[in-house]
């Protein structure tokens, strides 16, 4: 299979539509990967998992302005006592979510959601004395795209 820039310029075209987790655009990009792994001759293989949007949508909308305040109130130079004030206000809002995020991936607040990656393995085909690199032996190639 070679290159070739209009194959190329229409699969972006065809990926080319919002892909946000947890949606059904989500799903029609994983059936169009599958067709498109399927088309060049190879199996898709489907790793299923569950994801918890806490991290990718709520944590960012705590976190992104409680830091803001604080840089601004250091930067405002505001009175030592209304500082450490914020400091203990923003600590005590800031330190559960950082105990309880610890480990991402048992984080069950926010909706949690099903999700799937599509892969393929591809036989390799080549000598394994021209794959040597450095003493270290290629054995996978990953391409990855969201």
């Amino acid at each position: 299979m070679s290159i070739n820039e209009n194959r190329i310029r229409n699969r972006i075209k065809n990926f080319s539509f919002p892909r946000l987790s947890g949606t059904e655009f989500e799903e029609k990009a994983s059936k169009l990967a599958q067709e498109e792994i399927k088309n060049m001759g190879l199996e898709p293989q489907l790793q299923q998992f569950q994801f918890s949007t806490f991290y990718s949508r709520v944590y960012p909308k705590i976190t992104f302005p409680l830091t803001f305040w604080l840089v601004l109130s250091f930067y405002l130079r505001f009175e030592p006592l209304f500082l450490l004030l914020n400091l203990l206000i923003i600590s005590i809002i800031f330190l559960p979510f950082f105990i309880l995020t610890r480990k991402p991936e048992t984080i069950r607040f926010g909706k949690v959601l099903e999700s799937k990656n599509v892969y393929v393995r591809i036989e390799n085909k080549a000598d394994q004395n021209d794959l040597k690199l450095k003493d270290r032996e290629i054995t996978n190639v990953f391409f990855i795209a969201h």
